[in-house]
């Protein structure tokens, strides 16, 4: 990671009480003229593929939800790797009984409202689309069972793709993974 490169001193510990299928984090503390704390997400090898995840276009939707408020500010980003380096902002994972709150569901609507707000970025409109028959595939592929009315949810959801391409809209931020442990409680305008 170039821009920790020039630290004198760096502590690396896990990042403990989030989950993931796919990453690996760690608390990065670095001691150059200051003292400055990081996350570092490490991708786990083959795990993103085999959950259809895209990292191509993560730098730009990172760096829009950093630029409105909603996200952690990028530093380093390799795509190849799927490796990312964001400053620490404070706050925990919410729980499930967190979601359940009142208050915090309402935080979490003006949240989404936010990052929904959030157009114009890069990359092909339509990728929630195809990770979610990405997923499906996956799950045929290894012989789980599918829900008994796939067929007609997979129908609407080609009609609300068609929709989508009849329009001029603009490529923006969706969540595509809402959860509480993906919610970070304190943070954010939310």
């Amino acid at each position: 990671v170039p821009q920790l490169a020039d630290a004198a001193d760096l502590a690396v510990e896990p990042l403990t009480g989030i989950q993931s299928l796919n990453n690996t984090s760690w608390i990065v503390t670095a001691r150059a003229r200051s003292v400055e704390k990081f996350v570092l997400r490490l991708a786990e090898p083959g795990r993103a593929a085999h959950l259809g995840i895209d990292r191509a276009d993560e730098p730009a939707a990172a760096r829009a939800a950093a630029a409105a408020g909603i996200g952690p500010e990028v530093v380093f980003c390799d795509t190849d790797a799927g490796s990312m380096l964001t400053c620490w902002v404070e706050g925990r994972a919410w729980t499930d009984e967190d979601l359940r709150e009142p208050e915090n569901l309402r935080r979490t609507a003006k949240l989404l409202r936010t990052l929904h707000e959030v157009t114009d970025l890069p990359g092909k409109p339509g990728a929630v689309y195809r990770r979610i028959r990405h997923l499906i595939e996956r799950a045929k592929r290894l012989g789980l069972t599918v829900p008994a009315h796939l067929p007609e949810a997979l129908h609407r959801l080609d009609d609300l793709e068609a929709r989508l391409a009849e329009t001029t809209g603009r490529n923006g931020l969706n969540h595509n993974d809402l959860w509480a442990n993906n919610i970070l409680g304190g943070y954010g305008r939310a």
